[in-house]
Formats: C-alpha cells, sequence, structure tokens
C-alpha cells in the first residue's frame, strides 16, 4: 500500500494503494461493534470494524477545535481489510515517530459520542457490555465499564487560554468532570447494534422502513441506517450532535450507538410444556426527566415528568 503523506502523519488526504485497493466504497453503512483509539500528536484516530473483521473503518478527529469551539473531523472515503488497516496505522507510526507515534490510548465495544466542558471535547466509549438478552434475534447488551477520553492535547489548550488563567480553567475543568463521574452509565443503560431499542416491536415490523429494520444480526452486510438519535428514548442524543455534525449524520451512525435508560429482563419459563421466552422492557423518556422533587406534571411541550414506556414481549 502506498500512502501520501498527509494521510500518512493522519491528517486530510486518503490512502491509495498500487498493488491492492481497499476493501470498497460500498454504498451501504458498515455496522462497527470494536473500535480502537489511536492519538498522535495532531490527530485522533478512530478505528472500527465490523463483527466478522472484514470490514475497517477509520475516522480522524483534528487535537485542535475549529474557530467556534466545534469538532474538526471526517472519515476516510474507503473501507479497509484487517491488513490494509494494519499497514495504515504503521504508516502513520513511522510518519509520527520524531513526535511520539502513534499510541493506542483505548479500545472500546460501542462510541456513544463528546461532551465538552471548558478546555476541550472528551469521547465517550464503552469499554464493558454485558450480554442481557434477544429481541428478534438481536443481541441486547448493557454498559458495564465507560471511558472518558480527552481529545485536546495540553499545547492546544495552552493556545486557547492566557496563562494567567489556565491553572482556574484546569481545576474547573477537572470539577466538571468529577461531577460528571458520578453519571453511572453503567446503571439501567442498554443497547442494541442492530435492533432499534428505542421503538417497540409493533413500531418496527409495522412502522415506515419495518422491513428494513427486520434485518437478522448474522448479517455481515447490515447496514447502519437504523438507528434513531432523536427519538424521546435515545440518551445519548446530545452528546452524539458534534460527530453527527462534523462527520455528516449518514456516516456518524456508523460509529455511534443510541443507549436507552431503564430497565430490560428476560426470562425462559415453561408454559403446558413449552418453552416460552418473555421479555420485558422499560424505557424512559429523555424529555423532562430528573429527581421527583425537581420533575413533577408536563412542561410546556407536552412532556410527562419522567415518562416510562413499558412494553412486553412474549
Amino acid at each position: 500500500m502506498v500512502l501520501n503523506t498527509d494521510a500518512a502523519r493522519g491528517g486530510g488526504g486518503t490512502a491509495s494503494s498500487s498493488s491492492s485497493s481497499p476493501a470498497s466504497s460500498t454504498s451501504s453503512s458498515p455496522l462497527l461493534c470494536d473500535f480502537g483509539l489511536y492519538e498522535t500528536r495532531e490527530r485522533m484516530l478512530l478505528v472500527g470494524r465490523t463483527r466478522d473483521k472484514a470490514r475497517w473503518r477509520v475516522a480522524r478527529i483534528a487535537r485542535e477545535e475549529t474557530s467556534n469551539g466545534a469538532l474538526d473531523a471526517r472519515e476516510d472515503d474507503v473501507e479497509y481489510t484487517e491488513g490494509q488497516c494494519a499497514k495504515l496505522l504503521r504508516a502513520i507510526e513511522d510518519a509520527n515517530a520524531t513526535t511520539g507515534g502513534c499510541r493506542l490510548v483505548a479500545r472500546g465495544c460501542a462510541v456513544l459520542g463528546t461532551i465538552r466542558f471548558l478546555n476541550a471535547h472528551y469521547l465517550v466509549v464503552v469499554t464493558k457490555r454485558v450480554a442481557l438478552g434477544r429481541v428478534c434475534g438481536h443481541a441486547v447488551h448493557k454498559i458495564a465499564e465507560t471511558k472518558l477520553v480527552r481529545l485536546a492535547n495540553a499545547t492546544e489548550t495552552a493556545r486557547a487560554y492566557p496563562l494567567s488563567t489556565q491553572g482556574a480553567q484546569d481545576a474547573e475543568e477537572r470539577r466538571r468532570r468529577r461531577m460528571l463521574a458520578w453519571v453511572d452509565l453503567s446503571d439501567g443503560f442498554f443497547f442494541s447494534y442492530t435492533y432499534p431499542l428505542t421503538s417497540t416491536v409493533q413500531t418496527n415490523l409495522c412502522g415506515d422502513g419495518g422491513a428494513r429494520r427486520r434485518r437478522r444480526e448474522g448479517d455481515a452486510n447490515d447496514e447502519a441506517g437504523v438507528k434513531d438519535f432523536d427519538g424521546m428514548f435515545s440518551w445519548n442524543a446530545f452528546i452524539s450532535q458534534p460527530l453527527r455534525k462534523a462527520l455528516g449524520d449518514a456516516a456518524a451512525r456508523k460509529w455511534l450507538t443510541p443507549i436507552v435508560h431503564g430497565h430490560f429482563e428476560q426470562r425462559r419459563l415453561s408454559l403446558l410444556g413449552r418453552p416460552v421466552s418473555v421479555t420485558l422492557i422499560a424505557r424512559r423518556s429523555r424529555h423532562f426527566a430528573g429527581t421527583r422533587y425537581n420533575r413533577r406534571g408536563v412542561d410546556k411541550r407536552g412532556d410527562v415528568a419522567n415518562e416510562v414506556e413499558t412494553e412486553q414481549i412474549v
């Protein structure tokens, strides 16, 4: 594989090949379920692959924000094979050898979005999941562990703020990170790569696009179009917006996974000698949510405080 200099350094260029082309630039959007986050001095590289390791994608996020504080990110136009992706990372490592190389900083099974406090954006990555059950043949997972990865290095932060205020800014940044740590994403948050948990089975089967949503999980060519980030039950709708704006909504759907807050439980029973699977899903709305003391009644948009939709599937 021959890489131009800009691409090797993690810049704006794309990879080209003289002997073997990347996997393809197909119209379908692969479902990425395993991620590696690498850093160079100038960029973060998010590498994702499908379950069968046949299709690999690379997204590049600049370590410096745009002038209006937004993310500067783009996705490579091509798909890679496993070998081609490994060659790309080695080329980036060699091109950045004098400035720290290319270092793996996190591995994860889902990307939720980014959060910005004062100095920089932080990427929220799910690093551990636990299987809960299956709905219509699709696996459902519970979030077990997450990691917050800073996307801007100290050099870029120093450029953004005068030296006299850096100490106060850093202290406030740490305080807000500690406040975020109080939000336990391992308590009641679950997701599925291939099934839209934000909607009921009836909506998924009978609503618009129902045929598209009935794909089996085993299909390696599943597309990421089933993901709904704007519904009332998608709890990472807000933090997904920076990457969706930077990458484009269609591209971002490959990288981001909507999560639901509530309860998921599945039991297998025996009814008159026949096995029966009973699933209970409770979805809590993200609109007008909060503690019982602070959220009551209905807001001006008609959203009920802490609304929960319960679905039973037999």
